[in-house]
């Protein structure tokens, strides 16, 4: 088995080495966190692997994990170049979503091959997501010789690799967060206008659990396209008005937002075609245009 060194080892680094270890994949080396103990930790739930204090105590490997936070990959990348233990033709990877395998641009000049790798999946839970890491989508970026085995590495423990475009990984992670983070954060608005209207958090939260699985059911299921109901897929320019008016007269911000989100869904209806077209047309007045005057604030 090749063998990786791990330099950060949080939660989706522990994951990744217990299932690397457990399915025979990878053979775990030094790992190394921000304190020798949670070192020791991380090697203890792999169940491989040894602990070290410094780049430098690690042991020649063929594939380096760089498993910190965002902000401290570039530094980390930095100290490997500078510990002398890298040989021509090394792989190493990051797992951020958002960064490209560029951060790492400086252990190309060491003969290295780097990439990243993001899995798609929360690791809030080790031992959980270690359990049900099978069938997560991986996005992966790089060289075409790191991508090609990191694609291998992360196939063998059941992962589901697609390629992503190194200058349009920003792009790519935005549409992660669009559909994970904000969708929670469209919930809460949801809710927020239904407490406005009179209906407590509670029952407010009963209404929409069946309204939102039903509909995301129906997204995945069908298509987009075909899912939409509602005013705009019924080219009601009346109704929309009125939303607009009331949400207008209340908190602007959320008017913004809900004919950003109907300028979507004005798309959506006019490839529907259930809608008359002229009536298309007055809506998409009323969302460019939806008051006088009236901006977010």
């Amino acid at each position: 088995m090749l063998k990786i060194n791990m330099i950060g080892c949080g939660n989706a680094g522990r994951t990744l080495g217990r299932l690397w270890a457990q399915q025979h994949v990878l053979a775990i080396g030094g790992i190394l966190t921000r304190s020798l103990a949670s070192a020791e930790n991380a090697a203890a739930f792999i169940g491989a692997g040894r602990a070290v204090e410094s780049v430098s105590e690690m042991e020649c490997a063929c594939l380096y994990l760089i498993g910190t936070p965002d902000d401290n990959i570039e530094q980390a990348g930095v100290a490997l170049a500078a510990a002398g233990i890298l040989k021509p033709g090394d792989i190493v990877f990051h797992l951020s979503g958002a960064l490209s395998s560029r951060k790492l641009a400086q252990l190309e000049e060491k003969g290295a091959a780097v990439a990243s790798v993001h899995p798609v999946k929360t690791f809030a839970d080790p031992a959980h997501a270690a359990e049900t890491f099978a069938g997560t989508f991986c996005g992966i970026e790089g060289s075409p010789a790191a991508a090609a085995l990191l694609a291998d590495t992360f196939t063998a423990i059941g992962g589901k690799v697609f390629t992503l475009e190194t200058e349009r990984k920003a792009l790519y992670h935005a549409a992660t967060v669009i559909v994970s983070n904000y969708q929670a954060s469209l919930m809460e608005l949801g809710t927020r206008v239904f407490e406005r209207a009179g209906v407590v958090r509670s029952a407010a939260r009963q209404i929409m659990e069946p309204l939102a699985r039903e509909t995301l059911a129906n997204i995945f299921e069908l298509d987009a396209v075909r899912a939409l109901t509602g005013p705009i897929a019924r080219g009601d320019g009346n109704v929309v008005a009125e939303h607009v008016a009331a949400l207008a007269s209340w908190q602007r911000n959320y008017m913004d937002l809900y004919c950003l989100l109907g300028q979507i869904a004005l798309h959506l209806a006019r490839q529907k075609g259930t809608a008359a077209s002229s009536s298309l047309d007055i809506i998409e007045n009323i969302l460019a245009n939806p008051i006088p005057g009236a901006q977010a604030h």
